[in-house]
């Protein structure tokens, strides 16, 4: 097989020829949660985020049970056989794409979701993509994904430029050989890895391969409660069988609701009690705070300016109350009905400790937002063009030469 140097001229013409931006093809991207965040956010997707799952065995609790829209699940791709519940066509609520072309998988895994879910607010462009391709069918849907030039940008933006490289000269090199099959294409199908989404749809879980012709059913669900999670579990754990005992290389990839507006929900459910709670002690007499006599002032508000940036928490307090579920009606009625000032003040209590532990909770997450951020921003930004100069410059004061061994290998 006939190799292009990239430090040849013309590997060095075609670093000089492509960037991230105009790159005509989809390049591999780095498995990485804070990386496929980033490019959710890009995309214009606001409400949602991905993390990693790292034991199948943790305890869910009901806060990721309502908030997890689905699972992306990498693997090791090796040939299987058709399965008997892949349906004949793709069904009409379902959005599904095939994958036509190599290295988008992990996008093309993000879309199967985000598009099946209707709580994920995609913003404009991915909206005007899915409505388009709505009534495309699963083929079509990954021919204008391949051409989707928006998404194609964002997606490559976290390529190194050696990737992207490595992507033309792959082109190249399958042009000039693709009348013949050898052992190395063989093996390299054999250290291909793969993408794969599952998500409730319309009561049934679906997995979405886009290696697969159509969605896969996996049985009845319901999108709201524990059992479509549970129902992934086994299916995973049953691919993950498939494989030596020796193969570590899994990933598997939660696109959830924003943890962060999960918990300052919970902070405005929490501020909505305690100005009932106050309300109701100051009809009943005057509210002891830390053994002092005060009027009432609930002073209980969600003070932490990090927790919505730019926003004004009075105005996002009283947007909630006007979305009251029953639940929160009903605790709102207790509240109001309870004639027992220590009653009272022993809810406010418990109510100002989760109150602490919840913005305990949105500090971390934030942390963890920034770290996200930081690490895809030095991922987007291309450190060769400095490595190249800072090598020249060290060449030209003959340090590298002293650097150096004779057989090529730095001392």
């Amino acid at each position: 097989m006939s190799t292009i140097d990239p430090e040849s001229e013309q590997g060095t013409n075609m670093s000089n020829m492509f960037s991230k931006q105009d790159h005509p093809g989809w390049c591999t991207i780095e498995s990485d949660p804070a990386l496929f965040n980033s490019l959710l956010c890009d995309a214009g997707v606001t409400n949602a985020q991905v993390e990693e799952i790292y034991s199948l065995d943790d305890q869910i609790t009901s806060d990721q049970v309502d908030n997890c829209f689905g699972f992306i699940f990498l693997f090791r791709w090796k040939e299987e056989e058709e399965v008997e519940d892949m349906e004949s066509t793709c069904p009409e609520n379902v959005w599904f794409a095939n994958q036509v072309l190599d290295n988008c998988c992990a996008s093309l895994a993000m879309l199967n979701i985000v598009f099946n879910r209707k709580e994920v607010e995609l913003g404009d462009h991915l909206a005007s993509f899915k409505a388009f391709t709505q009534e495309h069918t699963p083929p079509l849907r990954g021919l204008a994904m391949q051409h989707f030039e928006y998404l194609r940008k964002i997606h490559n933006a976290y390529a190194k430029r050696a990737e992207i490289m490595q992507s033309n000269i792959d082109i190249l090199e399958n042009v000039e050989n693709a009348k013949k099959k050898n052992v190395e294409e063989e093996e390299s199908d054999e250290n291909a890895y793969h993408f794969i989404a599952y998500v409730p749809v319309g009561g049934i879980l679906w997995e979405l391969d886009g290696l697969k012709k159509q969605p896969i059913n996996l049985g009845s669900c319901s999108a709201g409660s524990e059992d479509w999670i549970s129902m992934v579990k086994p299916k995973i754990r049953e691919r993950m069988l498939r494989y030596s005992e020796n193969e570590v290389m899994f990933t598997l990839l939660a696109i959830v609701r924003k943890p962060t507006l999960v918990v300052e929900e919970h902070l405005r459910r929490i501020s909505t009690y305690l100005d009932a709670l106050n309300a109701r002690l100051n009809d009943l007499g005057k509210v002891q705070v830390n053994g002092t006599s005060q009027e009432n002032g609930s002073g209980n508000d969600i003070q932490d300016t990090k927790m919505r940036q730019g926003s004004d928490d009075s105005a996002l307090t009283e947007i909630y109350a006007q979305n009251l579920n029953d639940k929160i009606i009903e605790e709102l009625s207790s509240i109001q009905a309870e004639a027992d000032r220590n009653v009272l003040l022993d809810r406010r209590q418990v109510l100002l400790n989760e109150q602490l532990q919840f913005r305990k909770q949105l500090g971390l997450e934030l942390e963890k937002l920034e770290t996200y951020n930081n690490h895809a921003k030095r991922t987007k930004h291309d450190y060769t063009p400095f490595l190249r100069r800072y090598i020249e410059l060290l060449a030209q004061k003959g340090v590298v030469e002293d650097l150096v061994r004779s057989d090529g290998v730095l001392v």
